[in-house]
């Protein structure tokens, strides 16, 4: 996976940790240090189009930037 700006370790990382929360479908499997070694994203659940449309949401977007800054 890559992403302008980022190392691949640490997207891999982020999607490890979207899979784990339940916003990603897919699998991964990790080395002996627990990183993700092999990672496979197959889809977006639920939760994460939730969360996207969320996130595009004016009026919830600003009260979590409200929330966040108190």
């Amino acid at each position: 996976y890559e992403y302008e700006g980022r190392q691949p370790a640490e997207v891999l990382r982020h999607a490890q940790i979207l899979i784990d929360e339940g916003f990603l479908e897919g699998i991964w499997k990790g080395d002996h240090q627990n990183f993700p070694a092999f990672l496979r994203v197959t889809d977006l659940t639920y939760r994460g189009h939730q969360f996207l449309a969320n996130a595009r949401s004016e009026t919830l977007w600003n009260r979590a930037l409200t929330t966040i800054r108190d």
